[in-house]
């Protein structure tokens, strides 16, 4: 089993961590999209079958990007 660790897309400058309620910023969108295109094209050396994620704003962001 492998696990890969995946830190959400870009949010507000000058706030740093915490269990804000923030979203991502437009930067952060394209950042998870394109990891989200990556993973799509490469799918057969990463095999990912479940993602787990925070509740927060910009980790929910992050996947549906």
């Amino acid at each position: 089993m492998k696990i890969y660790l995946v830190r959400h897309g870009a949010d507000e400058d000058g706030y740093r961590g915490g269990w804000s309620q923030r979203g991502l910023v437009k930067e952060g969108i394209v950042e998870s999209q394109k990891l989200g295109e990556y993973l799509q094209a490469n799918q057969n050396e990463y095999r990912i079958n479940t993602i787990i994620s925070s509740d927060l704003p910009r980790a929910v962001q992050s996947i549906l990007s």
